[in-house]
């Protein structure tokens, strides 16, 4: 239903335990949800709103485990000029696990996490993004694996014309285990890219990626790599 700026849209999905999902593996049979659409959008400023549930064992088989899920998720966006672009988000999560109507799983966990970032497009040739995240993780039946992280994420886009093309990201996250005071840091880095050697005939193209986690010594031996000799 779209009426001026306002478009609402909402989905129910039933997939049957009996579904046999072979050739298509990334869709998961044995669950249902629904999903609703909320977006406005006024000349510059743009929000979006997001509510999806989910629920496994959809015939209630009392010797089954069920886990139910409630993402939602709204952003805005707002465009100062064709150059510079902001945005802003929040998100939240609650999974829930029980079994004969009896709550007791890792599973049941909730997620929170607010985001921002920002486009700015200095010309044709050269664009510039970064957004930052900060993320939360708390566990009912779990707590000593609560968390909290923050995320960077910062990344370019150099065109020279038809002709080359290059598209370089850094990421770097730092998680901090609440109960214990563990921290990991990981960097990410990744890099794609177009060389045209005939103009829109022939062209090459490559990509590379890095990946590098660091880790205090309690979340190595959690980790499973207490066997191993620790690294600076």
């Amino acid at each position: 239903l779209a009426v001026g700026g306002f478009s609402v849209n909402a989905a129910y999905r039933f997939v049957g335990r009996a579904f046999n999902s072979i050739g298509l593996q990334y869709i998961a049979n044995d669950r249902k949800g629904v999903d609703a659409n909320l977006q406005y959008a006024k000349g510059p400023f743009s929000v979006q709103a997001q509510v999806n549930q989910q629920q496994d064992n959809v015939e209630s088989d009392p010797e089954r485990l069920t886990t139910k899920g409630l993402t939602g998720n709204v952003m805005a966006n707002l465009a100062l000029s064709q150059a510079l672009m902001f945005n802003a988000g929040y998100r939240a999560v609650d999974q829930k696990s029980y079994q004969d109507g009896v709550s007791g799983s890792v599973l049941d966990t909730v997620t929170n996490e607010a985001s921002g970032g920002l486009v700015l497009n200095l010309s044709t040739l050269f664009s510039l993004n970064a957004a930052v995240t900060q993320s939360s993780l708390r566990s009912r039946s779990a707590p000593e694996g609560d968390t909290d992280g923050l995320t960077l994420n910062v990344g370019t886009m150099i065109r020279l014309g038809d002709v080359f093309s290059l598209a370089p990201t850094l990421g770097v996250s730092r998680t901090k285990t609440l109960q214990s005071g563990d921290e990991n840091t990981t960097l990410n880095g990744f890099v794609s890219g177009e060389l045209f050697v005939l103009r829109k005939v022939l062209s090459l193209q490559f990509t590379g990626a890095y990946n590098r986690m660091t880790m205090t010594v309690m979340a190595a031996m959690y980790a499973g790599h207490w066997n191993e000799p620790l690294k600076p």
